[in-house]
């Protein structure tokens, strides 16, 4: 992940859930760091936070729970989100693979 969509994603995950401006952006950092990490964890081709906005709302959602410390709860509130999202970047990966 590059520092310009780091940045924008550290915009966004303040703006969209109204963390408080004593929140330090290195938390902010932290928490997005984390999340990009365990979601590419979870597909075998690399995510482009650009462009794939599903993959950059699990992102945020996922930096919103860590920040307010409710992890475990992420997982389970957004399995489904995840799996499908998971199952299209499969079907991404076939449709391409079977043009090249």
């Amino acid at each position: 992940m590059d520092d310009a969509i780091l940045i924008d994603l550290v915009d966004e995950v303040r703006a969209d859930y109204q963390i408080p401006p004593y929140i330090p952006n290195d938390t902010i950092v932290r928490a997005v760091k984390e999340s990009a990490a365990r979601l590419s964890g979870l597909v075998e081709t690399a995510i482009n936070w650009y462009e794939d906005h599903t993959a950059r709302e699990l992102l945020k959602a996922r930096a919103y729970y860590s920040l307010n410390h409710v992890l475990d709860e992420f997982e389970t509130n957004y399995g489904h989100e995840i799996r499908a999202w998971q199952l299209g970047m499969e079907v991404t990966d076939d449709e391409t693979d079977e043009h090249s």
